[in-house]
Formats: C-alpha cells, sequence, structure tokens
C-alpha cells in the first residue's frame, strides 16, 4: 500500500514536471518566435527605405524626373535612341555631331 502511494507520487512529481519544463518551452520558442517576427519587419521595412531612396536619387539624377508619363517615357527613349546612335526612323546617326 504505502509503495503504491509513492510510486503514485513519484508519478505526479514527475508529470508536473515535465508539464512546467514543456510550458517554459512553450514560452521560450514563443519569445523566440516573436523576436524573429520583429527583426524580419525591422528588416522589411529597411529594405522599403533604402529602395524607395534609391528611387528617389534615381528619380533625382534622370532629367525627365519631373515630366509627365508619357513625356518621361517619350524622352527616354529618346535618350536610349541616342545611346544606340539610332533616329526615330532608325538611321544611324552622325556620332561625331552634337546629340544633345
Amino acid at each position: 500500500m504505502a509503495g503504491t502511494a509513492v510510486m503514485a507520487a513519484v508519478s505526479m512529481y514527475t508529470a508536473n514536471r515535465s508539464q512546467n519544463e514543456a510550458k517554459k518551452a512553450r514560452k521560450a520558442a514563443e519569445k523566440d518566435a516573436e523576436e524573429a517576427r520583429a527583426d524580419a519587419l525591422k528588416s522589411e521595412q529597411e529594405a522599403k527605405q533604402q529602395q524607395e531612396e534609391e528611387a528617389r536619387k534615381l528619380a533625382e539624377s534622370t532629367p525627365t524626373g519631373s515630366m509627365s508619363t508619357t513625356s518621361r517615357i517619350a524622352a527616354q527613349k529618346a535618350i536610349a535612341m541616342r545611346r544606340a546612335g539610332t533616329g526615330r526612323s532608325g538611321t544611324v546617326l552622325d556620332k561625331s555631331s552634337a546629340l544633345g
């Protein structure tokens, strides 16, 4: 009878201890997940800010930055054609002339 009571007490102690350890492990995992989420959000925001900064710098450095969309596209196409050495009709321009 006493042996059964001792075994029951040991079983309850062991179950209680493993339940507490599981709670601690779960809390630690939740904390780690929260930190990882915060780090990912911070990295995402930094990347977004960097991308916006690069886009802003590109817009400022481009001579067509303040034009309307259609004007900007036409101007960029003209710039690309000049760089390629062709005019509107696809003819080769005289490279010795000033291309503007």
